[in-house]
């Protein structure tokens, strides 16, 4: 389950900007474009994705909460 979507978050680059982790997702950013099989497994499992609290989240790795 959410098996493409692991592997972008795993491949999504992340940039250090100042102490805080950014990454740059399609289904975060609109960037790069989101692929159709993408958007139609996310919005599938809707339910499975987790609800992230962003405050005082740490390092971010999106991909341990899948």
């Amino acid at each position: 389950m959410l098996e493409r979507l692991k592997k972008s978050l795993l491949e999504a680059p992340i940039f250090k900007r100042g102490s805080y982790n950014y990454f740059i997702h399609p289904i975060t950013d609109g960037v790069p474009e989101v692929r159709p099989e993408l958007i139609r497994e996310v919005t599938a499992n809707r339910g499975a994705l987790p609800t992230w609290k962003w405050t005082n989240c740490g390092p971010l790795r999106p991909w341990e909460f899948l």
